[in-house]
């Protein structure tokens, strides 16, 4: 008799070696995958930094003082069309921050772009 297939046996053994493998590479394929999403959430601050940028260009007035502090939302850059939804979407709609603030402030004669993931601005 001559019968063609696999013994419980050797799948089993198959299942181990397969699983062995998997606990071995899993940590590391992790670590890629929160790399990787951390660099893409620096990635989209430095772009809504950059929209935020384009903005204070357009509005803030020539008129510049030390003191001077203002605060612009995500959801107004988008409103406004310095930031389409695709280049945000993984860390806005994820943590839903669309009410997020970037903070400018008028320091060392020149306009300084923060992005502190608050609702207001720090002093």
């Amino acid at each position: 008799m001559n019968k063609k297939g696999f013994t419980l046996l050797e799948l089993i053994a198959v299942i181990v070696i397969l699983a062995v493998i998997l606990l071995i590479t899993m940590p590391n394929i992790m670590t890629i995958f929160d790399s990787t999403r951390s660099k893409l959430n620096d990635n989209q601050k430095s772009q809504i930094l950059s929209a935020a940028r384009t903005w204070g260009m357009a509005h803030l007035n020539s008129a510049k003082t030390e003191d001077q502090k203002t605060s612009i939302s995500i959801k107004t850059l988008k409103e406004q069309g310095y930031l389409d939804d695709k280049e945000i979407t993984d860390m806005v709609k994820k943590n839903n921050i669309e009410d997020t603030v970037i903070c400018v402030s008028y320091e060392n004669n020149q306009y300084v772009y923060t992005y502190e993931g608050a609702k207001t601005c720090t002093n």
